[in-house]
């Protein structure tokens, strides 16, 4: 084989191995000092990517809580902000829990 085609392969193999993976890490963990009581259980996700460290997304995670608990209180929320690096860019995501109390459905 073409050694000149046999470098240009092991290149194109390097960067997109290296443009690829990434690092994760856990940026942030913060939970509500409000107390727990128990109700239904209450999940949200968001994720974006952000570029060079410059532009950091907006992840919107309120509304999606509050379309799960309508009319109700959200207590003992708990939020995980993740961040997995890449060559040029960066991926967030962020996960909120808690708890929904709300008459409706705890009546029925």
């Amino acid at each position: 084989m073409n050694p000149q085609l046999m470098n240009k392969i092991l290149l194109l193999a390097i960067l997109l191995s290296t443009s690829l993976c990434g690092c994760q890490s856990i940026v942030s963990i913060s939970h509500s000092d409000m107390t727990v009581q128990k109700g239904q259980a209450v999940r949200a996700f968001d994720s974006d990517l952000g570029l060079l460290y410059l532009f950091t997304p907006e992840l919107y995670v309120v509304d999606k809580l509050a379309k799960q608990c309508p009319g109700g209180t959200i207590t003992g929320v708990e939020s995980i902000l993740t961040k997995r690096d890449f060559l040029l860019a960066q991926q967030y995501e962020l996960e909120v829990r808690g708890s929904c109390q709300n008459s409706v459905i705890e009546t029925k």
